[in-house]
């Protein structure tokens, strides 16, 4: 992860790029609001795991989504993690990288946060993902019932669809004489 211009640049191997089917991602500097160095490799991971490469308990890289947004993450376990938080306005809620080692990490951090040019001090660690609404999640499981009720609804018709077509072959399989040579 770097500081280009004025944005945060995470460069992305060849093979990282087909695998999170993503180029490299670039954030404005305006973006950024918190920097942190997170010492533990799987804290920096947030929500499900949605579109890249995920091997549980070794790697995360791609697009991460939960309550607040979405995240992108090149993670891998046993090292320390550049956790970059942005504002609503940019893509992505978090981005987060593995260094090769903590010194890495701490001078990769300590640039972007002198170049960006508004950063949150308040604290100095990652905040939590904000919990959602009771109506906004009421909102969300009345939606998810209504989609599912739709699927079902959709699935018996498709059902009830292959069993008369199933049977009017087994009935015309019934019946061989009128099948090829019967006069209509």
């Amino acid at each position: 992860m770097l500081t280009q211009d004025d944005q945060v640049v995470m460069r992305l191997a060849w093979w990282e790029k087909a695998a999170t089917r993503h180029r490299d991602v670039r954030v404005p500097l305006e973006a950024v609001r918190r920097v942190t160095v997170e010492p533990e490799w799987w804290r920096a991971l947030r929500g499900v795991h949605e579109r890249g490469l995920c091997i549980p308990g070794a790697l995360s890289l791609g697009i991460r989504c939960h309550q607040a947004g979405k995240d992108f993450a090149a993670v891998r376990r046993d090292r320390q993690v550049v956790c970059v938080e942005l504002r609503p306005s940019a893509p992505f809620r978090l981005l987060a990288v593995s260094a090769r080692d903590g010194n890495e990490a701490e001078e990769t951090a300590e640039h972007i946060a002198r170049a960006a040019p508004k950063i949150d001090t308040s604290v100095s660690w990652r905040q939590p993902v904000p919990v959602p609404d009771e109506s906004e999640y009421a909102a969300a499981l009345e939606y998810d019932h209504k989609r599912s009720h739709a699927w079902h609804r959709m699935r018996s018709t498709l059902d009830r669809l292959r069993v008369r077509a199933w049977s009017g072959l087994r009935q015309a399989a019934q019946r061989p004489h009128l099948a090829k040579n019967s006069p209509r």
